[in-house]
């Protein structure tokens, strides 16, 4: 072509695939008059494909490198239920990553007398369901415990004040969703509920959320028979606290919960 000017394009992995929209085309390389606007595509299966656009004066060589492509859309990279859960993910590609993340609930501190039931119900964790854009790298993995819950009766040897535990906190990188607090019964029969989990921290930047608050108050009840529920759970059943109920398979708060979704580029 006279006046033309030579576009070759180098792809690394070498057997990858070059178009051009325009131009005498051979292989990976194209030749158009001086001046005209070149978009080239590299593509193979197993990377993402690349695009990009050049005017093309003179002679030219462009060096493309394409991206290995190691998780499908919408594949599950962790999941877990069960509390004190801890894993290190290695994500190898940059993207979008769906993050559901919710803390243990508290536990729940039951006293029963023969005249009076003091109960202070465990609060929920907190949690976050959010889209991040998350770079390449490590990250810790952590499932909050459910707090364990108190149920106490006259010789029961279990004490008859103080505070059931506190829901562990979940944790996805340097993003917490925090656990519920435990239920108390003080001296004088002074009772506490549980408070829900604090508001989570995010520490990376959030493309969408549909979840993102602190956890809900555990109940409190003085009257026999009358039951204080836990705090409500944000998400499904993870993270609830404990019921201060006559029941003691009920006192304790039930574990956060930790899923990570790819979504894509």
């Amino acid at each position: 072509m006279d006046g033309g000017a030579k576009l070759i394009i180098n792809t690394t992995p070498a057997d990858a695939t070059v178009t051009f929209s325009t131009g005498e085309i051979s292989g990976n390389q194209t030749v158009v008059k001086k001046g005209t606007v070149v978009t080239y595509t590299v593509s193979k299966n197993g990377y993402y494909s690349t695009s990009g656009t050049v005017t093309v004066n003179s002679n030219q060589t462009l060096n493309v490198s394409l991206e290995q492509k190691y998780y499908n859309d919408g594949q599950i990279m962790y999941e877990s239920a069960s509390g004190g859960a801890s894993t290190t993910l290695n994500l190898q590609t940059s993207g979008r990553y769906q993050v559901i993340c919710i803390g243990g609930g508290g536990g729940a501190f039951q006293r029963h007398t023969n005249f009076l039931n003091n109960m202070a119900a465990g609060g929920s964790g907190a949690g976050f369901n959010c889209v991040f854009q998350l770079v390449k790298g490590n990250y810790v993995v952590n499932v909050g415990n459910g707090g364990a819950g108190i149920y106490s009766v006259p010789g029961g040897g279990q004490p008859s004040v103080g505070k059931a535990t506190d829901g562990g906190n979940s944790r996805f990188g340097d993003s917490y969703a925090y656990g519920g607090g435990g239920g108390a019964v003080a001296p004088n029969s002074v009772i506490t509920a549980g408070a829900g989990g604090a508001t989570p921290k995010l520490s990376y930047s959030v493309i969408s959320s549909t979840l993102n608050q602190a956890g809900n108050q555990g109940m409190t009840s003085t009257t026999k028979y009358t039951p204080a529920p836990g705090g409500a759970p944000l998400y499904g059943s993870y993270g609830k606290g404990g019921d201060a109920v006559t029941d003691a398979s009920k006192v304790n708060g039930t574990a956060g919960y930790v899923k990570v979704i790819f979504l894509g580029k």
